[in-house]
């Protein structure tokens, strides 16, 4: 979780925030990002979190992978916050329905520029 933990903050932007929700759970703020942002944000953790070497920096005989549920703000909706965790974890468990180690954005249409990832 530690080298997660770092392999995401290390391939964030300045502005973005990253913090663990529990378990082996993340989220990930991207202020002032549209989806189509976001999704190329999400992808490239995804290849940063598959391409740590396991063998050597976290003493595992395996690979890591990351399904991430994304989702863009709407502050009518997402007004307490935890509706837009809620949508962020239903496109989550898109991406693992689907085959896990990918990326899926919520079902929603939003024009607004704050894109979380679960």
């Amino acid at each position: 979780l530690r080298e997660i933990a770092l392999t995401i903050q290390n391939g964030l932007r300045a502005q973005d925030v990253a913090g663990r929700m529990g378990g082996e759970e993340f989220l990930v703020l991207l202020p002032h990002s549209t989806a189509d942002e976001a999704l190329v944000i999400a992808e490239r953790l995804r290849q940063l979190i598959n391409d740590v070497n396991c063998l050597q920096r976290c003493n595992l005989k395996t690979t890591l992978s990351v399904s991430v549920g994304a989702v863009q703000f709407d502050p009518v909706r997402h007004a307490g916050g935890d509706e837009l965790i809620h949508d962020a974890d239903q496109a989550l468990y898109r991406a693992k329905e689907r085959g896990r180690n990918r990326v899926e954005l919520a079902l929603q249409s939003a024009s607004l520029d704050t894109v979380a990832l679960a």
